[in-house]
This record gives C-alpha cells, sequence and structure tokens, in this order.
C-alpha cells in the first residue's frame, strides 16, 4: 500500500500471502501467476528498493452510489506497467496501477495498433484504420479523422454525457470541426501532436509550442481554440492530472461523465521529475531509470485522479478503463517474452495491456478475461454496454460503414466467450503495400488474427526477442539494415518478407514456430480472408502526404503555426474521406 492512497474501496494488505525476496527482474513463474500480485510492497520494501514481496489482496466492497449515472473515465498510457511486460519488472513502482489491476478485470488478450495515432483513431471511431482511412501518424497529422463517422464522445453526448478531453489528441487538427470540441468534447486541453518536450510542451527544436485549451459552445456550433502558454516547467504527466481533477471536482455527481484522459506518458523523449527520479535511484541504468520514474509519476497521476473521484462522490459509479495505444519501443522498453514492439505487427508491437476498474467491476473483482478483445471494441462497449445507448443507432448511423468493435460488456461481467473472433490489423491495399518500398520503413504489409492463428504478411518489423533486462541499442542501425539484420534491400534476414507467415499465437506466444509449410490449409485460409477484407469496397480514401496536394497543405500548416507561435487547426477546407476509388495511390 501507499500513503498515497486514502481511497475507500481499496484496504491495504494486511496479511503476508507468500512473501520472495530476489534478484531483479522478478522470476518470471512467479510474474506469470494469474492467483497473485506480485508487484505490491511491504513496508520494510521501501528500505530494500527494487525487491517484490507478493501479498494477499482484499478489496473492500464499494459505497452504495447515489446516482444511477455510470461515470466513464478512459486513461490511456504508452505503454501500461503491468506485469509481466512491464520495462522495468519489480523496478518500477506503481501501487496505484497495481491495486486497480487487482481490485478490477485484467484484460489479458488486448490488442490494438502498434503506434499511437491509429489507435487512439480506432478507439474513438470504433473502425480498424483501413476504414478511417489512417494507417500511420502521417494520416492524422495532415488531415485527421474522417468527419463522416460519428465518434464515441458525441455518441455519449447524446445520451446525455459530458464529454471531456485532457492530455495527447493526436488523430488530427486540420480544422476546428476535427479537433476534439469538433468531435464531441465539451472541453479539451492537451497537445495535437506526439512527442513535445515534457517541461517545455514545445515542438521543432523548442521554436513551437504544441498545447492548446478549447472549448464548444453550448449550442456546438462553434469552438474556441487558444494555444495554452504559460505552463512552461510543468511536467506534462502533473499538468494533465491536474487539469482532470479540476474537471472532476467541478462536475455534477448527477450528470454522467465522460474523461478521456490520454497521458503523454511514457512516450518520447524520456524525461521525468526530480521528485520521480529520486524514487527511482535504485536503478543504476540511467535510461531504464528515468522511464521508470516517467512510470512513477504516472502513477502518482492515477492516485490523484481516483482520490478526486472519490471526494467529488463519482466513485460509486464509475468505470475506470486503463489501457497502452501499442507495446514498448524496443529504444527504452521491453516486452519479453513476446517478440518485437512498437512499430511492428509482432505480438509485442500490438499486443498490450489493458485493465478495467472502479465499483462497477466490483463483482467480479480480481479476475482475469482472456477473451479476445481490440482497441475498437472500447466505443460499443462503452457506448452500449455501459452508457445504455442503443445499439441500433450506434452500429448503424454513426457512419458510412458499421463499427467494427464488439460489445465485450456482457461477456466480461459473466467470463464468458467473446463475442470477437477476429482482428483485421491491417489489409494489403493501394494505400499499403506488401513490399516494402522505403528502406527506413518500420514494417510492411499487414496482420490478421483469427482465433488462435495470426497471419503475417510481408516484413511485420523488429523480429527480436529481447531479454530482461533490455539492452540499449538504435532503433536505425543502418540507413538499410534493421536491428533485428533485416535488409529492406535484398529481403535478406527479412522474416516473411514479400510473403506470408503462421503462427498460433495461443501455443507460442513469442511467435518462434512459422507454421505456414506445416499447415498450408490454414495459411490459404487466412490468406484468401485476408484478399476479401483488402479489396477496394472495404477501404476507405487515404490522402497521402507525398502528393502536392499534401506538400500544399503542410505549407500552410506551417504557415499558420508559425504565425501563432503554436499548432492550431490551419484550414477550413473538411476532407470526407467514404471510399473514393479515384484518389491517388501513395
Amino acid at each position: 500500500g501507499s500513503s498515497r492512497w486514502p481511497h475507500r474501496d481499496f484496504k491495504a494488505p494486511t496479511t503476508i500471502q507468500q512473501r520472495h525476496w530476489g534478484p531483479r527482474p522478478c522470476p518470471r513463474e512467479l510474474a506469470s501467476s494469474q492467483n497473485v500480485a506480485y508487484t505490491f510492497r511491504s513496508p520494510d520494501a521501501r528500505k530494500r528498493p527494487g525487491q517484490c514481496a507478493l501479498f494477499a489482496q482484499r478489496c473492500a466492497p464499494p459505497l452504495p452510489p447515489r446516482h444511477r449515472h455510470r461515470h466513464l473515465l478512459t486513461a490511456v498510457t504508452f505503454p501500461l506497467p503491468i506485469l509481466p511486460r512491464s520495462l522495468t519488472l519489480c523496478q518500477s513502482r506503481t501501487p496505484t496501477i497495481d491495486q486497480l489491476r487487482q481490485c478490477g478485470v485484467h484484460l489479458t488478450n488486448f490488442y490494438a495498433a502498434p503506434t499511437c495515432a491509429p489507435s487512439r483513431s480506432q478507439m474513438l471511431a470504433g473502425r480498424y484504420g483501413f476504414r478511417v482511412g489512417v494507417y500511420d501518424g502521417r494520416d492524422t497529422t495532415s488531415n485527421g479523422l474522417p468527419v463522416n463517422f460519428t465518434l464515441l464522445p458525441e455518441v455519449l453526448r447524446v445520451h446525455g454525457y459530458k464529454p471531456h478531453f485532457v492530455g495527447k489528441y493526436h488523430v488530427g487538427s486540420r480544422t476546428p470541426q476535427q479537433s476534439p470540441t469538433g468531435r464531441g468534447f465539451l472541453t479539451a486541453f492537451g497537445m495535437y501532436g506526439c512527442c513535445g518536450d515534457h517541461f517545455t510542451h514545445m515542438i521543432r527544436n523548442g521554436k513551437r509550442l504544441d498545447l492548446f485549451a478549447a472549448t464548444r459552445s453550448n449550442t456546438g456550433n462553434q469552438t474556441r481554440i487558444t494555444p495554452a502558454f504559460g505552463y512552461e516547467g510543468i511536467y506534462s504527466t502533473a499538468l494533465f492530472t491536474n487539469k482532470a481533477v479540476r474537471i472532476i471536482q467541478r462536475h455534477p455527481p448527477n450528470k454522467p461523465l465522460y474523461l478521456l484522459l490520454a497521458y503523454q506518458a511514457a512516450h518520447a523523449p524520456i524525461q521525468a521529475p526530480n521528485d520521480a527520479l529520486a524514487r527511482n535511484a535504485h536503478i543504476a541504468d540511467k535510461t531504464r531509470r528515468t522511464f521508470s520514474s516517467m512510470l512513477t509519476a504516472l502513477d502518482d497521476g492515477i492516485a490523484r485522479v481516483v482520490q478526486a473521484l472519490q471526494e467529488s462522490g463519482l466513485w460509486p459509479n464509475t468505470l475506470l478503463v486503463l489501457h497502452s495505444d501499442n507495446g514498448a519501443s524496443p529504444r527504452n522498453g521491453n516486452n519479453f517474452p513476446l517478440r518485437g514492439g512498437k512499430f511492428g505487427w509482432y505480438e509485442g508491437g500490438v499486443k498490450v495491456d489493458a485493465v478495467l476498474a472502479g465499483p462497477l467491476v466490483h463483482p467480479i473483482r480480481g479476475r482475469t478475461w482472456s477473451g479476445l478483445a481490440h482497441i475498437t471494441d472500447l466505443y460499443p462497449t462503452l457506448a452500449v454496454g455501459v452508457a445504455g445507448a442503443p445499439s441500433a443507432m450506434v452500429m448503424h448511423e454513426t457512419g458510412p460503414v458499421a463499427p467494427d468493435g464488439k460489445n465485450l460488456w456482457d461477456a466480461i461481467l459473466t467470463d464468458s466467450a467473446s463475442p470477437r473472433q477476429e482482428i483485421a490489423f491491417n489489409v494489403i491495399n493501394k494505400y499499403n503495400v506488401l513490399a516494402c518500398n522505403d528502406t527506413i520503413m518500420y514494417n510492411c504489409g499487414a496482420a490478421l488474427r483469427s482465433q488462435q492463428w495470426k497471419l503475417l504478411a510481408g516484413y511485420p518489423g523488429d523480429s527480436r526477442v529481447i531479454p530482461v533486462p533490455p539492452r540499449q541499442f538504435s532503433l536505425q542501425s543502418s540507413q538499410t539494415v534493421h536491428p533485428d539484420g533485416c535488409d529492406l534491400t535484398t529481403g535478406e534476414n527479412c522474416p516473411c518478407y514479400r510473403s506470408y507467415c503462421l503462427y498460433d499465437v495461443e501455443a507460442d506466444p513469442s511467435e518462434s514456430r512459422d507454421l505456414s509449410e506445416s499447415r498450408p490449409e490454414k495459411l490459404a485460409e487466412l490468406i484468401a480472408r485476408m484478399e476479401e477484407l483488402s479489396t477496394e469496397s472495404a477501404q476507405a480514401t487515404r490522402i497521402c502526404p507525398h502528393t502536392e496536394e499534401g506538400a500544399a497543405d503542410n505549407k500552410r500548416q506551417h504557415k499558420v503555426g508559425w504565425a501563432a507561435g503554436a499548432d492550431l487547426p490551419w484550414s477550413d477546407t473538411v476532407k470526407v474521406w467514404l471510399n473514393d476509388l479515384e484518389a491517388p495511390t501513395c
């Protein structure tokens, strides 16, 4: 437990169920157990930093709700530090997240996209990236999510919720209509991009601010967006936590709240506040110490948010969703025993941690749910399953194609099988080719999971399984050769290069045994399904950044940004993407 954790639905562990003092990292046979909490610290663990104990965890019953409304808070992180895939394992101190996990439901088979922007786009739209034309971050930087799709906050707002956004948006801001307050949020505070300095909040070598504040008019017809100057020196995690706490404190308990808190942590640049660094002084490696300190600061922020929910009277009716938007980067993180990491289609890049916590899941607390789940599932699960929005409206009136997400709420509550049997991570089409056409591409091609089977089409990215602790290395070892030895100019040492690989990821989670030759019938079945998904009629248009039109857009964006000293919406022209078969190829 921690003195920072006064929340009433948790009780500090009172007896030691099993104690093990071991070397760092913790033994994997213990860390993999589903029946014990492995990162809780005993009181004397503070005096012996870096060592772990196993404790029994008892969750007190929740307080009776004051109102019937269900409040929703989604906290997005990169990556979520939950065993057995925490970057630094027992070296990371995240007692709040650990307790939420132990008193919640851990989704152990949850998938996202391999990078930030596609994941956040899919979460908000409830559709695969290729449905909405978002294949990578460039698509949201120059354009944004198509306005002919109704995003999750707008669905919840129509259903009576008060939606607010804080943090890293990263799904486009071409026009005010495509900024957060143009897509359903009543207020927004945060950053449009991915990678601003955590303290100065500046980008482009410190020459432009990436921090904004926005409000939506009562009629919803206008949105006011201004640069958020004056916050230099406040660490991003603390700043976003402060804003989230203020929203919670001011929110009336009799009105349903939806708060999307998208932390920048622990995304690059790798920076941490001094107080968190001091608490991780036991970690010798400087990069790992800083990264772990980012997680410590993140844990502090989530603790403050939960405390604010309790003190405001919202907590008894709250569902808190914690999840990552991609796997850990091989530069600083570790996904062992999974292969690969951020930017790639291997499990290490797309299989992420997710937790449902709070009194709404108290009857099933302390459980793991292994049903297949995808980040698009949050759309109908939260809107229909938790908030009670009409299923017909969500599935048929929110865009030109129905959501790909599945409502998992009943399956999770009853610990039954997932309604999802397939995940289409990406497809092969004129916007996304099987063969790498750029020697510095992180990956090529696409991926598909069907039940326990996973098809990789084309080079899926860094193919290493990196042991714990991770070694330091550069993501790009040369202009043409990747860190795993893959030479994209020749295909040498490139797994699945311009071909297909097949894995049984339930029996072989590290994707070490390619079954494409021994299971030709299953390979043919999944290739046929990939081809079906890849047909022209299934795709949304992609506006490519390298076209003449894309270059003109970039000029306008920079002109507005330099004039304001900050990143802001820079166009009045909304591009509606709706299966435009005449669009240029990339």
